[in-house]
């Protein structure tokens, strides 16, 4: 099944690949961009609540303070937030920083696809899609007109 585009305003979406080893850096560099500009509103979204806890805890180490949103949350304040992708429906954020889009954590199956369809979904206006390596196969062939393609 073929997604249809939608509307959405804002930049081109940045599909970075980094080095694996440069994760922490390469996040914490886009989530630096994103709230040093107009967005006031940035999640960074992951794939498991396990992952999201490591994250947050490689990004208070460098010195980025942010929400940890996991299963027993019941609000949500606004900021930069870390969330899982599975909690994610519902709500929206300027920006998005999609981590690890590769092919271990979105495989080419229908529920990958949703999810990760949730996860983009949330970004109101900039999108960031970070993988290590190969990119998830449900982004592989993302059409030039929408995507920039950055090395980091």
């Amino acid at each position: 099944m073929q997604a249809v585009p939608v509307f959405r305003s804002g930049e081109k979406v940045k599909v970075v690949r980094h080095m694996p080893d440069r994760r922490t850096e390469t996040i914490a560099r886009a989530v630096r961009k994103l709230t040093a500009g107009s967005a006031s509103t940035v999640a960074v979204i992951g794939r498991t609540e396990h992952e999201c806890r490591e994250l947050h805890a490689a990004l208070l180490k460098a010195d980025i303070s942010a929400m940890l949103i996991d299963a027993s949350q019941n609000k949500y304040d606004g900021g930069l937030s870390i969330v899982p992708v599975h909690l994610a429906k519902g709500l929206e954020f300027d920006a998005v920083v999609l981590v690890d889009v590769d092919r271990a954590h979105y495989g080419a199956n229908e529920h990958d696809a949703r999810l990760l369809y949730v996860g983009c979904t949330r970004a109101l206006h900039d999108l960031w899609v970070l993988h290590a390596g190969e990119r998830s196969p449900l982004v592989a062939d993302a059409d030039e007109e929408f995507v920039r393609h950055i090395e980091a």
